[in-house]
């Protein structure tokens, strides 16, 4: 007796959405990029932008500003996944490896270009499977540690973090 499949989604909560491609894994990531992104960014403003314009009260306990020294306030607003529209400041000359992928996606980095200039120009100047690294170069540039660049939002420096997005691939030692 043959077997029913049930469908990819089935074990999914709501809300949920499927879009099928053609291609293998990575194929949504370079020829399909159009088609995986435009649903992915769909969705999220359907689901994600309706629920932030509700007033909903934060599940972080209050902070008491008496606890943290003043020497301590960097000024830096609370770690953050980079926005489209925050503001790229070079504050280093290349620091990488010349010959290396990251050599050649941080010399795509103009001072005051947008982060969302920077993923256009890495795939028009390397290519699009490049694009992938992009959020994480910005994480690992922009670690105050570091000082390669500078993330602003609003002419203040934002604090990158590293989503759970962010880290395929990678593993920890």
């Amino acid at each position: 007796m043959p077997t029913r499949r049930s469908p990819p989604t089935s074990g999914a909560r709501q809300p949920k959405r499927l879009v099928m491609l053609k291609g293998g894994h990575f194929d949504a990531y370079v020829a399909d990029f159009d088609a995986a992104s435009g649903a992915a960014r769909d969705w999220f403003r359907e689901h994600l932008l309706s629920a932030a314009k509700l007033s909903v009260p934060s599940r972080r306990p209050a902070v008491d500003s008496s606890v943290v020294p003043e020497d301590q306030d960097s000024g830096m607003e609370e770690p953050t996944v980079p926005l489209s529209s925050d503001v790229i400041r070079v504050l280093k000359k290349n620091p990488k490896r010349p010959g290396s992928m990251s050599y050649k996606r941080f010399s795509v980095y103009v001072d005051g270009m947008t982060v969302a200039q920077y993923f256009d120009a890495v795939r028009a100047q390397i290519g699009a499977s490049e694009v992938r690294n992009c959020t994480l170069d910005l994480q690992f540039d922009s670690d105050p540690e570091r000082g390669y660049i500078r993330i602003e939002r609003d002419g203040r420096p934002v604090s990158v973090r590293r989503s759970p997005a962010m880290s395929y691939g990678r593993r920890r030692a």
